[in-house]
């Protein structure tokens, strides 16, 4: 599945993830403790596999069947051994069949697939596409991929992409009408050529060929937003008479899945973080983590005891597949999921109990670990400004700003000062009756502005409520009360008074000091022994608690500064979206003075 589809698929498995806070469903049945499992059930399944099968779906019907898999098995091993899980089962299996009626059907619907392929058939959608194609082929940044690459030059070519595309293969397809079935597999396949590209070609040393494939990408979205698109848009609604409004646009984004908006910056982001790093010999740091795990190993025996111990292998190239290829993600939190299990694979494979140590000694685990630990810091850092910005992950947060519904309105956004309701004579200090915004947010660029001195910005544990701890554990730790940066910009107008931001701020750090108590209590009653928790949580827990050290000074000062600076100001010029001048009296008067 890819698209749309795709995005509905992960937003159900989100929602299902989240009524089984314990995780019942989420990972595989430990046979071990339940040994006759395998006996009555013949066809395991969990979400977690599910999940990484996402991509690899033909198609929504297959999805739905393995869900409903994952809730059948419970309910019948568990009937007469485990009655409050097998209640648990009936009532998510109800939960999951409104999830298909609300939001899969229209991908189960025949006449939706019919449509998509009657629309790749259509006449005008093929002048486009060869139009498309004509144009890509003469631009001076094709000359790069206009033919096969050598792999009897390039012998780890294969190993390092899953699928190899060049024009003069596509053009064959397209000519043979391989592509008379889905508009999306024929965009898939033109953006294949760049993401091959971009994955192979990772050695910032040497740019000739990436930067060629940056502007082939450039070029191919440019183009399919010129040509194809719009001849999309143009003959759906015509298919579609009668349809709502809602599934045209579901037909329009399948035939058309969108690249996220952002996917500029994001692959800056790699480069700055992952890939502009050499070691002494000349090798980059992050070698070990760019390529799919068969390019590392010649023998399969090896890679199956990886794959044993590591359920869902993930590597930087296959995060830039996803990102530009398959166009899986629909956000920028997506991506830095994926992007953070590489690394945790790899604490998990070769930390102190992992498969990875055992196979290559504490010295080759240590330094893995060492390098993954340095690379995940300073991917957090050239992330998480993005995920600041990201108004999907605010959507899904449930956040709204001001901004975000004037834009949707056409209209302007609010002043950036906020206008109190005229105070009491008793409440005569400005800060009483409104915020400053522009003090407030001085308070909230103090923190995104510290950074430690190899230059991680200290902020980043408590950017965004993804880089927060999960799980009910977590929850328990700090009374259930969650908070976040991210979420307290989202806030800043809400609140009455300096002091009011700051207690927010502060309540951040501190959850970080109760996780971390809670943390040790843990480990002190052998949770460590008993996978509850991992060395990951502590070392996460303990960096929280040295940025929020810092930032508890930091924030300090900020506030001091900013009430002082308010002080320094009259009333009117804190309470008054105008410029002074228009507000003064004397101004007024010379005004109706004539000259």
């Amino acid at each position: 599945m890819r698209g749309t589809a795709l995005e509905a698929a992960r937003g159900v498995l989100t929602r299902l993830k989240a009524k089984d806070p314990d995780g019942y469903y989420s990972v595989p049945v430990d046979t071990n403790f339940l040994t006759d499992y395998c006996d009555i059930i013949k066809t395991p399944m969990d979400l977690g596999l599910v999940e990484s099968r996402l991509e690899s779906y033909n198609d929504m019907r297959e999805f739905i069947a393995d869900v409903k898999l994952v809730y059948e098995n419970s309910k019948t091993y568990c009937k007469s051994r485990f009655p409050v899980l097998h209640k648990l089962a009936t009532k998510l299996a109800k939960d999951f069949e409104k999830e298909i009626e609300i939001n899969l059907a229209p991908f189960l619907k025949t006449e939706y697939e019919q449509i998509l392929r009657q629309l790749a058939q259509h006449q005008d959608i093929y002048t486009a596409q060869s139009r498309l194609l004509a144009t890509i082929k003469r631009h001076h940044h094709s000359r790069f991929f206009r033919e096969p690459v050598d792999i009897e030059i390039f012998v780890d070519y294969a190993s390092r992409v899953e699928h190899v595309m060049d024009l003069s293969l596509f053009e064959t397809r397209f000519k043979q009408g391989l592509y008379s079935s889905s508009i999306a597999l024929f965009i898939q396949d033109l953006r294949r050529i760049a993401s091959n590209c971009l994955r192979y070609n990772s050695d910032l040393r040497h740019r000739e060929v990436r930067d060629a494939g940056y502007e082939f990408l450039h070029l191919v979205e440019k183009e399919i937003q010129a040509k194809l698109r719009p001849a999309v848009k143009t003959k759906v609604p015509l298919m579609t008479k009668g349809t709502q409004r809602e599934s045209t646009t579901i037909l329009i984004e399948a035939a058309c899945p969108p690249l996220l908006e952002a996917w500029p910056r994001i692959l800056k982001a790699i480069e700055v973080s992952i890939l502009n790093e050499y070691e002494p010999s000349g090798a980059q740091t992050a070698y070990a983590f760019l390529h799919p795990i068969e390019s590392y190993y010649d023998t399969q025996s090896a890679i199956d005891y990886y794959r044993k111990a590591i359920q869902r292998p993930m590597s930087v190239g296959q995060v830039v597949g996803n990102l530009i290829c398959a166009a899986s993600y629909t956000s920028i939190g997506q991506v830095d999921a994926d992007m953070k299990l590489v690394f945790t694979n790899c604490l998990n494979y070769f930390g102190p109990k992992g498969a990875g140590r055992a196979a290559h000694g504490d010295d080759d685990a240590n330094a893995y670990c060492r390098i993954s630990r340095n690379l995940e810091s300073k991917w957090r850092s050239a992330i998480s400004p993005l995920l600041l910005e990201d108004t999907t992950n605010k959507e899904s947060y449930g956040i709204t700003t001001a901004n975000t519904s004037a834009k949707k309105m056409n209209k302007s956004p609010p002043p950036t000062t906020v206008i109190a309701p005229a105070p009491s004579k008793k409440k005569k200090h400005c800060e009483k009756r409104v915020i400053n915004q522009t003090a407030a947010q001085s308070v909230m660029n103090a923190l995104r502005a510290h950074k430690m001195t190899d230059g991680y910005e200290t902020f980043t544990p408590f950017a965004t409520p993804a880089m927060l701890p999960k799980g009910n554990e977590y929850l328990k730790a700090i009374g259930n009360k969650p908070l976040d940066l991210q979420t307290i910009q989202r806030r800043l107008n809400s609140y009455n008074s300096l002091d009011d931001l700051g207690g927010d701020i502060a309540r951040c750090f501190d959850n970080a000091n109760k996780w971390k108590k809670h943390l040790s209590a843990l480990r002190e009653a052998g949770a460590l022994e008993s996978k509850q928790i991992s060395e990951t949580d502590v070392a996460q827990a303990n960096e929280s608690v040295k940025c929020a050290t810092m930032l508890g000074a930091v924030l300090e000062l900020a506030l001091d500064d900013a009430k002082n600076k308010i002080m320094e100001n009259d009333d009117d010029d804190i309470a008054s979206p105008l410029p002074k001048k228009k507000r003064s009296g004397e101004y007024q008067k010379k005004k109706s003075t004539p000259p």
